[in-house]
């Protein structure tokens, strides 16, 4: 297990449907294991439009519909498996159709 495990999460993503960069997801190493405490995404004004405690990822959908192109903003936090730590993520996701 990777004790150094750090994840890193993509500036944009395109959630049209066309196989190419769907989700907005985080990336890490293969043995890096962690269990996800919090995910959250809000618009420009705050408004939390997807809550997960189980994953790291989005398909850019509010309500069922996709979001407009735009920039989102996320937080999170994981458990590092092997090392018991908690790691706050956070940063800006753009939106591009």
């Amino acid at each position: 297990l990777c004790e150094d495990c750090e994840l890193q999460f993509p500036t944009a993503f395109t959630p049209t449907k066309n196989n190419l960069n769907e989700k907005f997801a985080a990336v890490t190493s293969d043995d890096c294991y962690y269990t996800v405490e919090e995910f959250n995404v809000y618009n420009r004004w705050g408004e939390k439009l997807y809550s997960s405690d189980k994953f790291l990822t989005w398909d850019g959908l509010y309500k069922g519909v996709l979001v407009q192109q735009d920039v989102y903003f996320f937080t999170g936090v994981v458990r590092i498996d092997a090392t018991n730590e908690r790691k706050k993520y956070s940063g800006l996701i753009t939106v591009v159709y």
